[in-house]
């Protein structure tokens, strides 16, 4: 027998047993235990030593068991593919970072949404839900790395679309899916492509965005809002996905946006000339991305401005949350707040 797929399935197993014991959670300490099952979300992982109730608790342990589980997946579905992805400098750096920890506490909410809408058999089907989720972050991730640089690695950019088809697989046979299914994934793939087609024909010519809608930065992590939609679907509540895309549009744009100010000279580097740059047009051909960056992370108004723009936001999706009674998100969406605050405080220290 495959090894890696003995490591895998046993993954997978301690996973799997683990989300029903948070749900169980969840159940006996009913809606308030959410918050402190979420709240790592954009922050640091709980631990046993700074868990404040059971909830932060079961999340430390979670993160544990998650983090385990997320190589073996990866590693073993790559080999499959004939790829080893210990090769891929960005899955090293990614893994690293601890970048897929921030999909940890969205699997555990989606989890709770699942069960809330009676979808059993998505519950039945946690493995799938779980593997789909990495296979999704992983391949979005890869391929949007190598799109974004100069020198592209076409191996890697082939991996990340095999990735993303078994994301699409694993996460359509989690449910009792039909056409109305493959029709809802063909939009959001098209919702996807034209965001990055429109980002990648602007590139060293003009930014994709205008000062006017900051809501079009959420566009390009469209591919994420994808299982949510077919829960609604699913739940029979079809007529709400568009407000829930706006939702998405609006609370992932500042997520995007203080994003793009961390990798602006990066960005600026590789062409792409994000939200941030706006209004620095006629420095673009004049300056050096190092200098074009010190430049606009030195403009405390423009800063302020940003910082205005993504309050907005903010509380636009808060008030489409309300709206649509999406309590669950309405957590992210504060938490979200919260790590913005922080975030321009800390750039606009001393102003």
């Amino acid at each position: 027998m495959d090894q890696v797929k003995v490591i895998d399935e046993s993954s997978i197993d301690g996973v799997v047993q683990f989300l029903r014991q948070i749900l169980q959670l969840y159940k006996e300490m009913g809606p308030q235990s959410m918050e402190s099952l979420t709240k790592s979300y954009l922050s640091s992982a709980p631990t046993a030593e700074t868990a404040k109730d059971a909830a932060e608790g079961m999340m430390a342990q979670a993160f544990k068991i998650f983090d385990d589980a997320v190589g073996p997946v990866l590693q073993s579905f790559a080999a499959r593919q004939g790829f080893d992805l210990s090769d891929s400098r960005t899955y090293r750096r990614r893994m690293d970072e601890g970048y897929f920890r921030v999909s940890y506490p969205a699997i555990v909410m989606y989890m709770v949404w699942l069960d809330r809408e009676g979808q059993k058999k998505a519950i039945e089907n946690l493995d799938k839900i779980f593997q789909s989720t990495m296979l999704g972050v992983a391949g979005y991730m890869i391929l949007d790395s190598n799109l974004d640089e100069q020198k592209q690695n076409p191996t890697e950019i082939l991996l990340s679309v095999s990735f993303i088809q078994e994301h699409d697989r694993l996460l359509l046979e989690s449910f009792e899916f039909n056409i109305a299914d493959y029709e809802l994934l063909s939009r959001f793939k098209q919702l996807y492509l034209m965001a990055e087609i429109k980002e990648k024909r602007s590139r060293f010519i003009k930014s994709p965005y205008t000062k006017e809608h900051p809501e079009d930065c959420g566009y390009k992590a469209v591919h994420a809002y994808l299982p949510f939609a077919l829960l609604l679907q699913k739940s029979g509540k079809e007529d709400q996905i568009d407000d829930y895309l706006q939702f998405f549009y609006e609370w992932g744009a500042p997520l995007q946006i203080m994003d793009d100010i961390i990798d602006l000279e990066e960005d600026l580097q590789n062409g792409h000339y994000s939200y941030p740059t706006l209004g620095f047009e006629k420095e673009i051909s004049s300056r050096s991305p190092s200098e074009l960056a010190a430049l606009i992370l030195s403009d405390m108004n423009h800063l302020k401005r940003l910082q205005l723009s993504c309050k907005g936001l903010i509380d636009s999706s808060r008030n489409r949350c309300i709206n649509l009674r999406a309590d669950l998100m309405g957590y992210f969406v504060d938490m979200l707040e919260a790590r913005l605050d922080a975030f321009f405080s800390e750039m606009l220290k001393g102003q």
